[in-house]
């Protein structure tokens, strides 16, 4: 899990609004946006109202600092992505994945997800936010295509609406406790419902590896673990071959192969997905057996 905090000086004022954010956090998610009174807040942290005014001069101001932790896990999770040397298509579908993967683990990411879709609210957040979202999507879109990781001549600016659309919809699902899978297995599915159309043959590849899991649990000090996917799809009989290594620390390991036959993969189709999938379900069933054998700690 990720966790953002942002310090700027250590005066008791600003130690106070920090307080008072987490408590709002933890109400929000507990008892919703509108069950939620100020007066509640303030019993949490033991401050006066006077002393939340002085920081925010209404709900409605508060809620939009709840807002903003969730905009700030999005930049950091960005940050970390690209940190790690991944591509423009490969940090694009990471990012949209691990804050669908957030929405059911932090708070702040699930309160926010459900602020934004707060009618009172949805005015005030969602035209500079979910805009700010649009703009980094565009960002990550239009560096894949000028990699050549994305079809030439894609329309990035209807793309990446369409990308941020699904993303704010899986989480807004997931936040409401609707049924039909995750917010992670929605994304997951939307990704894969692109990538045949958006992506050129030679980086499918990489690309539906970037849905994969790929890394299992350690203890505190280990040496990373991490699962490297080499997908391969034959041009003539469109055959896919998939080969899972565990890396630890400079040491690697053949853990498994999975494969579809030609017939089963047609060129940008259905077919290249079910491999997707196929391949999916071959990590996942490596995870499973490492956490009861010895590759797990």
């Amino acid at each position: 899990m990720v966790e953002v905090r942002t310090v700027s000086g250590d005066g008791k004022g600003h130690s106070t609004r920090d307080r008072l954010v987490e408590a709002a956090i933890e109400l929000f998610d507990r008892d919703g946006y509108d069950a939620t009174s100020l007066e509640s807040v303030c019993r949490r942290v033991s401050v006066t109202k006077g002393a939340l005014y002085r920081h925010f001069p209404s709900k409605q101001a508060l809620a939009v600092a709840v807002a903003e932790e969730y905009f700030r896990y999005w930049h950091e999770v960005r940050a970390r992505v690209e940190a790690s040397g991944a591509g423009p298509l490969a940090a694009l579908i990471e990012v949209t994945c691990r804050m669908c993967a957030l929405a059911d683990r932090a708070p702040a990411v699930r309160v926010g997800v459900r602020l934004l879709f707060t009618s009172e609210l949805f005015d005030l957040l969602a035209g500079v936010h979910l805009g700010g979202l649009v703009v980094v999507v565009r960002d990550l879109l239009a560096r894949a295509v000028a990699a050549g990781e994305v079809r030439p001549g894609t329309r990035v600016r209807e793309e990446a609406d369409a990308i941020t659309a699904a993303l704010a919809g899986a989480q807004a699902l997931g936040a409401v406790g609707a049924g039909g899978g995750s917010p992670l297995d929605r994304m997951t599915a939307e990704w894969r419902h692109r990538l045949g159309d958006l992506v050129p043959p030679e980086h499918r590849g990489s690309a539906h590896a970037a849905l994969l899991p790929r890394q299992v649990g350690r203890s505190p000090g280990a040496p990373t673990r991490r699962w490297l996917v080499d997908v391969t799809i034959d041009e003539q009989d469109r055959g896919t071959t998939a080969r899972a290594r565990l890396r630890t620390g400079d040491d690697e390991h053949l853990v498994g192969t999975g494969s579809a036959p030609g017939e089963d993969v047609a060129p940008g189709a259905p077919g290249e997905l079910a491999a997707a999938r196929a391949l999916s379900d071959l990590a996942r069933q490596l995870l499973d057996t490492a956490s009861s054998t010895h590759l797990r700690d």
